[in-house]
């Protein structure tokens, strides 16, 4: 079964971080942007002959290297 490039982010979105949903607006920006890049790379890795294991992985290691970004921005206050 193939998934497309946003139903692999949304999955891997719910499983690592499940009220993303929820964020504050600033948060959700920040976190948006990130999964556009992430998309991106999806369909790349896909084009590359990746297969979907390979790439739901490095999708959740992506996003959870993104936590410091977003936590920057909650710290920010903005």
């Amino acid at each position: 079964m193939t998934m497309e490039a946003s139903q692999v982010l949304a999955a891997e979105l719910d499983r690592s971080l499940p009220k993303w949903e929820s964020l504050p607006s600033e948060l959700r920006r920040a976190l948006e942007h990130h999964c556009e890049n992430l998309a991106g790379l999806v369909s790349s890795l896909r084009a590359a002959g990746r297969d979907h294991d390979e790439i739901r992985v490095l999708v959740g290691e992506l996003l959870r290297s993104y936590e410091a970004d977003l936590v920057a921005v909650l710290e920010s206050g903005q």
